[in-house]
């Protein structure tokens, strides 16, 4: 801040980016929607910026990784071995496990497309954030019930 109480350039464009991230997650997610306007801007200052290019791999199957990825823009290929598991795009989550438990990655994650992420540690939600981070968990805990569910009724 400038000693008028100003934002800076660089601060002003971090909260213009923030504001417009908040909006596309309450989009893409009632979760998120869910939070107040602060929790999501506090949850999301509590992130860190990760620029991957189109080719580089973000994590590899059997990697401990304790954190939570929501893509900011670009496109990530999430397969096994040479099999496509799936996509994930702009304003989507991924990497939930991590967040529950330390297990490796059952998957392997790559840029599809230049992408910027923001990831989570555990920790953060855990000891910086418990009330955000037991919201976040239930959350979590839920979209794996519903994609298990999913899972049986293929079965």
């Amino acid at each position: 801040m400038s000693p008028e109480g100003e934002l800076s350039e660089k601060d002003q464009k971090r909260n213009f980016t923030l504001d417009v991230l908040s909006s596309k997650l309450r989009q893409h997610y009632e979760f998120f929607a869910s939070l107040s306007k602060e929790e999501l801007l506090d949850f999301l200052r509590s992130c860190d910026s990760q620029d991957f290019q189109s080719g580089e791999i973000i994590f590899e199957e059997g990697e401990l990784d304790a954190a939570w990825f929501i893509v900011i823009s670009g496109r990530v290929l999430i397969h096994r071995e040479e099999k496509t598991m799936g996509y994930i795009g702009e304003g989507q989550c991924f990497g939930e496990i991590g967040l529950l438990k330390d297990a490796p990655h059952s998957d392997s994650a790559r840029a599809e497309t230049d992408t910027i992420l923001l990831s989570v540690q555990r920790t953060i939600l855990s000891d910086n954030m418990p009330a955000l981070g037991y919201k976040v968990l239930e959350f979590i805990a839920s979209q794996l019930a519903d994609k298990l569910a999913k899972v049986n009724l293929q079965i």
